[in-house]
């Protein structure tokens, strides 16, 4: 399709599927065979969701082992979704019961 087409300036002219996880073999030559623009957890190789994670430092507070499953949904439930979150709220580890030092 062509933007430049009457009524298509403001239309979707690209197919983007993302996960956290991980595409088959099988789902990526279809995505490619398709033009559809992926992203995954290793997909591409460079860029990926990893990659994009790492460089801006989007780690979610589900990746820290030492808050037990109960305590990162109270978490959650406050929307603290990302460790960066939990950064600039400290408070909050109070708030849930969660001692803390300094």
């Amino acid at each position: 399709m062509d933007k430049k087409l009457p009524g298509h300036e403001t239309k979707f002219h690209q197919g983007w599927i993302i996960t956290n996880t991980r595409f088959s073999a099988d789902a990526v030559r279809y995505g490619i065979c398709q033009h559809l623009n992926l992203i995954s957890w290793d997909f591409p190789e460079r860029g990926n969701l990893r990659d994009q994670i790492d460089a801006l430092g989007l780690y979610p507070i589900t990746c820290l082992t030492l808050l037990s499953k109960d305590e990162k949904l109270k978490l959650l439930d406050k929307s603290i979704i990302l460790c960066r979150d939990l950064g600039q709220n400290r408070k909050m580890l109070d708030e849930i019961g969660v001692p803390h030092p300094g």
